[in-house]
Formats: structure tokens, C-alpha cells, sequence
């Protein structure tokens, strides 16, 4: 995501434009799914914590950090129904490999990861939740194959 980010704000730098926000989305059984329910919650932290200082001058690599980080995105966590039973349930959930398939590590309680998701998006507003069970099961063209990801802001365009 750094790099992403990183070659997104190069490129903006070079056109001298506002890019538009990208839309960011992992699957709730992705073994990185802490890390990115919590990225931008912690870049918050940082700069309340600058803030509190009230620094007058702050190392350029800090506020860079800050300015930059995860801020030109809409994070969203995709979960399926089945995940959503398990937190209901307060079972376990496994995180699983890309390339495999294969459980990584031990599992967690989905409740547990449910909370996070929500703790986070009520610090900075991020990550959202997709639905993936859903959406797929309203799919209006099954034939042209599943739907990963969503840009929730789309609708809007749609409608006019």
C-alpha cells in the first residue's frame, strides 16, 4: 500500500493535479487483514500525537509520513455471510494464503476481528465493509463472473 501510494503521489506531483481517491479493498480473510484495518487509525494517531506537541518544527520525514499515508484512499474490508455467522456465533475465522488457499497461522475470533473493524472505522472513519455474499447473490450479470470489489461511490454517478 506504501508504494502504491507512493507512485500515486509522484504521479500527482508531475501533473500538477489533485488525484481522486482510489478505492482499496481486502478480503476479511486475508492474512495482512489487522494491519490494513488498523493503517490508517494509525496514521491519525501520529498526527494527533504531533499535534499535541504542538512542534514547531517537526522532521520532514514525520510530517511526510503524515500527509501521505493512506490519506487519498477509501480503505474497505469485503466479508462474506459466512464470516459474519462466525462473529455473530464468536467462532473462529481463519485467515487464509493467496496462493493456496491454505489456513495461515492460528485462527482468530471473527467477532473479535468484527470489533476491530468497527473500532477503527469509528477512530478515522475507515475501513468500510463490503458485502460480498450480497453483492454477489444480486449480481446482475452472474455470466460475466463474480464481483471482487465494488466502488461504492459509483452509485451516485448512476443515479443522475
Amino acid at each position: 500500500m506504501r508504494g502504491a501510494d507512493a507512485l500515486g503521489r509522484l504521479d500527482q506531483v508531475r501533473r500538477g493535479t489533485r488525484r481522486a481517491a482510489k478505492m482499496v479493498i481486502l478480503d476479511v480473510d486475508h492474512p495482512d487483514i489487522r494491519e490494513f484495518i488498523w493503517c490508517k487509525a494509525k496514521e491519525e494517531d501520529k498526527a494527533a500525537a504531533l499535534r499535541g506537541r504542538r512542534l514547531r518544527h517537526v522532521d520532514r520525514t514525520a510530517t511526510a509520513s503524515i500527509r501521505f499515508q493512506y490519506q487519498n484512499a477509501n480503505n474497505s474490508v469485503r466479508v462474506t455471510d459466512e464470516f459474519m455467522r462466525a462473529a455473530e456465533n464468536d467462532g473462529d475465522w481463519h485467515l487464509l494464503a493467496r496462493s493456496n488457499g491454505e489456513p495461515v497461522g492460528e485462527p482468530v475470533k471473527a467477532r473479535k476481528l468484527l470489533e476491530e473493524i468497527s473500532e477503527a472505522a469509528w477512530r478515522c472513519a475507515d475501513p468500510g465493509v463490503q458485502y460480498d455474499t450480497v453483492i454477489n447473490q444480486w449480481h446482475t450479470c452472474p455470466n460475466s463472473g463474480r464481483i471482487n470489489a465494488s466502488n461504492p461511490c459509483s452509485e451516485y454517478h448512476a443515479r443522475r
